[in-house]
């Protein structure tokens, strides 16, 4: 930006710095309102990590962590942000009591309003322990996602859980509880996986159990049948108490198989009711009255201690019996244990009976072949058994592949909303706004600011461009400061518009006789006529024979400007209302200077065009070209009247004064149109009022502040 553009702006901004200042004001008071009926907002940030790891529902040998794998982390990202988490969260904080996730939508207020009773009837108060509808169940978890967002940190393994609530304590409990929801949520998952093992192991070692029985019956039997066949009287009465024990220890491990396994689901239920069945009786049933005992007081209303006592000592008496449980389940495990040892010890015998005899090869091949399949179902069923125990022992080694890293705490300050940007960019936008509207008031609809700006727009050049000078009570007029106050601003500026007219006069013709200018502007109140006087003196005090004519015979002013009363007028000789001989009447000589003036006087009764188009005026004109050497002529404004035209023609120069800023671009050019019709490209500008503060007046006080000759600064 050049020195010239600068200026222009600085000029801008102290001209409008008024405009500019209410509407940064408006918008800045306009934001600060709406932020605060803005509600605020705390956020809370729980770090959570995730170790993932191959799970193996078999073997506990995996017990060192994996590398992370990234892609499982995005996953876990997804889960963390699902409706089963945020239904999690719900239940634990009871979010459907909170007037911030629960509150009826809009529609549905105004709806209330109107019909009270269908929309209670629709939905109504949740009652303690009633189930949420899923439209009201959806409508919380929509408002709960919106509230917090789950996002990976980077490339890490770290996932962020980020809160907001209007209650920082809230924000923090709820991001703390999205953490612990998802690895209750992982834990329990890894509990069904571990069940769904159990499940099916539990069927297939069930299935194998009855293969092995069946296999094993087949054995005995044929080995008995084989045997019954070949012994005598003694071996067959042994081989039948052989079969008779082996039948009882068959039976026996059977039936404690079939009450352990019912136990063992008991006991890992925890279902303490269902084990004091099972047991039924000594400690157990002792346990289960007191049990029933303080169900029954619990059902009644109690203090919280007291109440709290009962819980505890249910707590532990439930505990008992699931210990009671699974020392029963062991005892049942040994009786099976024993069973299947002698069962075992009883096919030795047999088996001895069986090599010491002399079977047919047939019978020793069929023998074999049932050996080796009770052999290979029993493995395959020691096999799947041990991978059940395993399983079932993982039940309580079941940890989540996530554990909190950081907990959420309560913010100091709220999150939203950014009250620091919003009022950094409000402030910008005030100021553009600000700057936006000045330039609008200062460019359209407005006059003239610079003297370039005349030029360009007009073709003519501007002489002078004088200052606003603001008349104080009691001060100096206007139109005296050229001879009163010869150092200020203003008479520096009459002096260059004396000296540039005069320099544009002598450029004309050579003749000797007097130079007429014309002073003229668009509408009243520009300074026409205080320039016309200011000019005339200083031409006077230039030593040049000056008069100054008043021609603007509907408002005169000239005589106001320079205190005078006359007899007669120029009206009165140019009406034929005096005669030539009383022309000296009518000349004021100014009290200040030297310069003569003829003023006007009431023309209300003539036609203005009828006496400044006369052969009398254009008489009295030619005799003050040889009287004086600069005539000038006050004309009314050409806006108004178009008297000026007429006068344009009498005029050597014709000097158009333009008030700076009020008067309009198109008032002007409009004028100055009419006006080169007639005169040509003799008409010069001369802006009057310029504002010290728009840089454009640069005529500054060149004085000793009073100080006497030769008086030191």
């Amino acid at each position: 930006m050049n020195e010239f553009d600068l200026q222009s702006l600085m000029g801008l901004l102290r001209r409008q710095r008024l405009a500019i200042a209410v509407t940064v004001a408006a918008i800045l008071g306009l934001v600060v309102l709406a932020l605060s009926q803005v509600p605020s907002r705390y956020s809370a940030t729980t770090l959570v990590m995730i170790d993932p790891r191959e799970q193996r529902l078999v073997s506990l040998d995996n017990a060192a962590p994996a590398p992370p794998n990234i892609g499982a982390v995005d996953g876990e990202v997804e889960i963390m942000a699902s409706p089963v988490i945020a239904r999690r969260v719900i239940a634990r904080l009871n979010l459907q009591d909170d007037e911030e996730f629960n509150r009826p939508d809009l529609l549905a207020q105004i709806a209330a309003g109107l019909w009270p009773a269908a929309v209670d009837g629709a939905e109504g108060q949740l009652q303690p322990g009633q189930p949420l509808s899923p439209r009201v169940e959806r409508r919380i978890i929509d408002r709960l996602a919106r509230r917090v967002d789950i996002s990976r940190r980077g490339v890490t393994s770290i996932i962020a859980v980020e809160a907001s609530s209007r209650d920082p304590d809230k924000a923090a409990r709820i991001a703390n509880a999205y953490a612990q929801a998802y690895i209750d949520d992982q834990i329990a998952s890894r509990l069904r996986l571990v069940a769904n093992a159990e499940r099916v192991l539990a069927s297939r070692v069930t299935d194998l159990g009855e293969e092995l029985r069946r296999a094993e019956a087949e054995l005995d039997r044929y080995t008995l049948e084989q045997m019954m066949e070949r012994a005598g009287e003694d071996g067959r009465n042994r081989l039948l108490s052989l079969r008779t024990t082996l039948e009882e220890d068959i039976a026996a491990r059977t039936d404690a198989l079939t009450r352990l396994r019912a136990l063992e689901a008991l006991v890992q239920a925890g279902d303490a009711a269902g084990i004091a069945r099972v047991l039924a009786g000594g400690e157990s049933e002792q346990l289960t009255e007191e049990r029933r005992e303080i169900e029954r007081q619990l059902s009644a209303r109690l203090p919280a201690a007291r109440a709290a006592a009962l819980r505890t000592r249910l707590t532990a008496i439930d505990a008992r019996i699931v210990a009671l449980g699974s020392a029963r389940a062991e005892e049942l495990q040994r009786t099976a244990d024993v069973s299947e040892q002698r069962a075992q010890q009883v096919r030795r015998d047999l088996d001895m009976l069986v090599n010491a005899s002399d079977l047919p090869a047939d019978a020793s091949v069929q023998l074999y072949k049932l050996r080796e399949e009770v052999a290979a179902t029993r493995a395959l069923y020691q096999n799947y058994l041990g991978r059940l125990r395993q399983v079932s022992q993982q039940r309580g080694l079941v940890l989540a592949d996530s554990r909190v890293v950081a907990e959420a705490m309560a913010a100091v300050r709220p999150s939203f909303p950014p009250t620091v940007p919003i009022l950094f960019a409000s402030l910008f936008l005030a100021f553009g706004a600000g700057f936006g509207i000045a330039w609008v008031r200062d460019t359209y609809g407005r006059g003239f600011l610079r003297a370039d700006e005349v030029e360009e727009a007009t073709g003519l050049d501007v002489v002078a461009s004088m200052p606003q000078v603001e008349a104080a009570k009691g001060g100096v007029p206007v139109q005296d400061k050229v001879v009163r106050e010869p150092g200020s601003a203003y008479a520096e500026a009459i002096r260059r518009l004396r000296l540039g007219l005069d320099i544009l006069m002598s450029a004309g013709e050579g003749e000797a006789a007097g130079k007429v200018v014309l002073v003229t502007s668009t509408k009243p109140g520009e300074g026409k006529s205080v320039t016309a006087v200011a000019l005339g003196r200083a031409a006077a005090l230039a030593g040049r024979r000056t008069l100054v004519i008043d021609c603007d015979l509907r408002k005169p002013s000239v005589h106001r400007l320079l205190k005078a009363k006359v007899k007669t007028s120029l009206v009165d000789i140019l009406a034929d209302r005096a005669t030539t001989a009383h022309v000296n009447d009518m000349r004021v000589v100014d009290a200040l200077s030297d310069m003569s003036a003829f003023v006007s006087g009431d023309a209300q009764y003539f036609p203005a065009e009828s006496i400044l188009d006369s052969a009398r005026f254009r008489a009295l004109l030619e005799g003050c070209r040889k009287a004086f050497d600069v005539i000038i002529l006050d004309a009314p404004p050409l806006a108004v009247v178009s008297d000026p035209l007429l006068l344009a023609v009498y005029a050597d120069v014709v000097l158009y004064v333009v008030h700076w800023k009020t008067t309009t671009q198109r008032e002007v050019l409009q004028s100055l149109k009419e006006l080169r019709r007639v005169k040509g490209e003799t008409v010069y500008v001369a802006l009057n009022g310029v504002d010290a503060s728009s840089g454009e007046e640069s005529y500054y006080p060149y004085t000793t502040n009073g100080r006497k000759p030769g008086e030191a600064s």
